[in-house]
């Protein structure tokens, strides 16, 4: 693999962490040493201008030398994407969070301006007190020098309750320009306490807040499949394509719970079927992947970029199947609809986490739990099982297709890995088995030479 892992980076694994510089001793439970750290899931990830935020979500340490349960993580943290690090020389800024609540599998939307961001939803964990604050849209405000200060949005927070929108859980979201989009989800104890006794309820809708309005809305899942629910999928938007070019949102993986009460037994979506959403028109597609498609999973992560020949490229890793943790990389090039796979020795599987693409051409993965070796449904153990990477952070190359050792905030712009510009070059994308002609107008006419 080459990376993060291998006991032959000494210089890797043998690193300590420094923390952040209100405690250099190390010791912070929000923030523990590199040598303390276990684990940490469950969180949301988001990027403002040069910092990686990271907020919500658990996190376990080592305490007195012994792994512990994990933790409810109580603060936001930052990671500088200016400066070169490993991830044991990695530095991370805690924030206080004030009033606002720290939940598991909650939403950050960034604004256009990546000056700040919007928190909303998620569920209580396990681990916290039980309490399930009120449902409020909350603010982030960076200073631009990795801090930043939380407040609750009012307005926003009145316009959400006029429309009757509930707290969710479990479901995707993403954002394009100035809107943000929730698909699916559900309700269940850990969101709503009238809940408590009941089993997950999956709902049906796309959540939308229009971040320059504070305007929220619900739009018609119907088309997502034949009940218009999903949890556990990923939801990843790209800027171009589909009505004048101005972006389409494309649902992968996942479960399709159905409308009952049945989200644990839901069935699996294959990754040869993308679902494709409109939101200038509020209308559903479907196309047909092919290539190297990857297993069903759920609890993956997915983060797009733009390629350097009129492509769009969607990066997949790891994900959960049953009981079975996948440490595996997959690309999805848009508009071939064509999957391939990166080759690497898989070292640490992992769900639960999440990814995003900084410093031009690289994937940086955050957190996440491995299942793995562990006896079914013992929680616990996921929690005490060290993470091979340092800090759960692991950075990968999408350009050359292979981990890296260390972030570079000098490297170069990401350009369409070799692979892929080789199956347009031998023509796959006039091989392509469109699902119909208005699907393939989103996207072959805006294919330069087309």
């Amino acid at each position: 693999m080459g990376l993060l892992v291998s006991a032959s980076v000494s210089f890797i694994l043998g690193g300590s962490l420094v923390s952040a510089a209100s405690n250099s001793a190390g010791n912070n439970p929000e923030n523990p040493s590199a040598a303390d750290f276990l684990r940490r899931a469950y969180h949301s990830s988001v990027i403002l201008g040069n910092y990686l935020y990271i907020d919500g979500g658990e996190i376990s340490q080592k305490t007195g030398g012994m792994p512990s349960h994990s933790r409810l993580n109580r603060v936001t943290l930052s990671i500088d994407l200016t400066s070169e690090w490993t991830n044991a020389s990695l530095r991370m800024q805690s924030i206080p969070k004030g009033a606002a609540p720290s939940s598991n599998g909650g939403v950050l939307w960034k604004t256009p301006d990546q000056k700040s961001f919007f928190a909303w939803g998620g569920g209580i964990s396990s681990v916290s007190d039980g309490n399930i604050p009120p449902l409020k849209v909350w603010n982030f405000t960076s200073d631009k020098s990795g801090g930043g200060s939380w407040t609750e949005d009012t307005t926003s927070s009145t316009s959400m309750s006029k429309a009757q929108v509930i707290r969710l859980v479990t479901g995707s979201y993403t954002a394009i320009r100035d809107t943000g989009y929730y698909v699916g989800g559900l309700v269940n104890g850990q969101t709503d306490v009238s809940a408590a006794n009941d089993p997950d309820t999956p709902q049906q809708g796309i959540t939308t807040f229009n971040f320059t309005s504070e305007k929220w809305t619900k739009e018609s899942s119907i088309g997502l499949n034949d009940f218009g629910t999903s949890i556990a999928s990923k939801t990843v938007s790209i800027p171009a394509f589909g009505s004048e070019n101005r972006g389409l949102l494309f649902v992968l993986g996942g479960k399709d719970p159905g409308l009952t009460a049945q989200g644990k037994n839901a069935d699996l979506v294959p990754l040869s079927n993308i679902t494709i959403y409109n939101p200038y028109i509020e209308q559903w597609s479907a196309q047909r992947a092919t290539g190297d498609v990857p297993l069903a999973r759920t609890r993956f992560c997915a983060a797009s970029v733009k390629g350097d020949n009129g492509t769009y490229e969607i990066f997949i890793y790891g994900g959960l199947s049953s009981d079975i943790s996948y440490d595996e990389i997959y690309v999805l090039s848009i508009p071939g609809f064509v999957w391939l796979k990166a080759s690497y020795t898989p070292l640490a599987p992992r769900f639960e986490h999440t990814c995003e693409v900084a410093g031009g051409r690289q994937l940086i993965s955050i957190g996440g739990l491995n299942s793995n070796g562990h006896k079914k449904g013992d929680y616990l153990s996921f929690w005490k099982s060290p993470d091979p990477f340092k800090q759960g952070i692991g950075v990968f190359d999408m350009t050359t297709m292979a981990w890296k050792s260390s972030y570079d905030p000098n490297a170069s712009k990401y350009e369409t890995p070799v692979v892929i510009k080789q199956w347009y070059s031998d023509g796959g994308l006039a091989q392509v088995q469109w699902q119909n002609k208005e699907v393939a107008r989103m996207f072959v006419q805006d294919v330069p030479g087309k």
